[in-house]
C-alpha cells in the first residue's frame, strides 16, 4: 500500500520507491550515506594517517559509521560537514 503525501509527482515516485516496505530501501540508504560521506569528505584534510599518501577518516558497516580523527577541532569540522551534507538530502 502507498501513501501520496506531496503535491510534486517526481517527490510522490521517489517517497514510493523508498518507502519502508520496498526491499530496495537499504541499498538505496547505503548508496545515499555514501554519497554523503564521499561529498563531505571531498578536501578536507582529516583521520588517520593510512598509507604515506592516503587517510583513513571513517569506517562503514551497514548503516554504521564510524568517523576517526586524532583532534578534537577537525572531529568537529568533519561532523559538521558531515551533518551538513546529509541535510542535503533529508537524512
Amino acid at each position: 500500500m502507498w501513501q501520496w503525501h506531496a503535491t510534486d509527482k517526481k517527490s510522490c515516485v521517489l517517497e514510493r520507491i523508498i518507502g519502508a516496505q520496498h526491499s530496495l530501501s537499504p541499498v538505496l540508504f547505503a548508496l545515499a550515506i555514501d554519497w554523503v560521506m564521499r561529498t563531505a569528505l571531498t578536501g578536507l584534510d582529516v583521520g588517520q594517517q593510512w598509507t604515506e599518501f592516503s587517510r583513513l577518516s571513517d569506517l562503514d558497516y551497514a548503516d554504521d559509521i564510524v568517523l576517526l580523527e586524532t583532534s578534537r577541532d577537525r572531529m568537529q569540522q568533519l561532523t559538521d560537514t558531515v551533518e551538513t551534507e546529509g541535510k542535503k538530502i533529508g537524512l
